[in-house]
């Protein structure tokens, strides 16, 4: 069964129709719609959509003490989805994407907007919703939570732009495609922020995480090759892990 449990401080609505789960309201800021979840799993066969078409960015939270784990269909229409469980995100040989646009997915402690906007993953600190647009991932302490990859094919659309943001990123057998997009994979040990931007990816923590990738491509090949950025403390490529900026059309060269 689908394992969702609202937090109806943010008016999220589930309505699970057997293995799918249908994801409504939430707090609209301008272009933002926001959730928060207790609990969030997807097991095999199961699928969350989100209603969410004309938003600019789906920020969904995890408030609960469990990491979630993915192993289902992730459906949004927004322009950028946000998944944030400070406790850890793992992701199975399952999961998919069906995203209009980009995918961000953090075990940070908070999503800073401004400096006087944040949206805390945890519900008893003040968040700010606001309808500006999310600037850096936050963290407030050394103990960061992991995200794994295992075996998992993560795609997005043309020019989108997936990242991996937490403390140890571990990867085994996956694949990481945004077609001439951006790959953002950072793994932070300490307090700081980190900020994603067009071409870059900024880390102020002083303490970097590692990051283990095992027999997995990360690819940002197409008609305009696109770039990956990634910041670690020890950097792990092992067992045929490729990265690949292959330029399939007529303009660009891959970073």
């Amino acid at each position: 069964m689908v394992s969702l449990l609202m937090v109806f401080i943010l008016g999220t609505e589930v309505s699970i129709d057997g293995n799918v789960c249908h994801i409504s309201n939430g707090t609209a800021e301008g272009d933002n719609l926001f959730h928060s979840f207790e609990k969030f799993n997807l097991y095999k066969n199961e699928s969350a959509i989100f209603d969410d078409s004309g938003y600019q960015n789906t920020i969904s939270r995890v408030t609960g003490s469990d990491y979630s784990w993915i192993n289902g269909k992730v459906t949004s229409m927004a322009e950028n989805f946000y998944l944030l469980n400070p406790n850890g995100v793992m992701f199975g040989s399952s999961a998919s994407l069906y995203v209009a646009g980009s995918f961000h997915v953090s075990t940070c402690d908070f999503l800073e907007f401004s400096p006087d906007e944040k949206f805390y993953t945890y519900s008893l600190e003040t968040s700010v919703l606001t309808a500006s647009s999310p600037a850096s991932f936050g963290f407030l302490a050394n103990d960061v939570g992991p995200i794994s990859i295992d075996s998992t094919a993560m795609m997005v659309s043309d020019q989108k732009t997936i990242s991996l943001i937490g403390g140890k990123i571990d990867s085994s057998y996956g694949y990481i495609y945004a077609p001439s997009g951006q790959i953002n994979i950072a793994g932070v040990n300490s307090p700081g922020l980190v900020t994603i931007a067009p071409d870059s990816l900024s880390v102020s923590s002083e303490i970097k995480g590692d990051i283990s990738l095992v027999g997995t491509y990360v690819e940002v090949s197409g008609d305009n090759p696109g770039s990956a950025f990634l910041q670690a403390n020890d950097l792990v490529a092992s067992e045929f892990t490729f990265f690949l900026a292959e330029n399939t059309g007529a303009q660009g060269k891959g970073k």
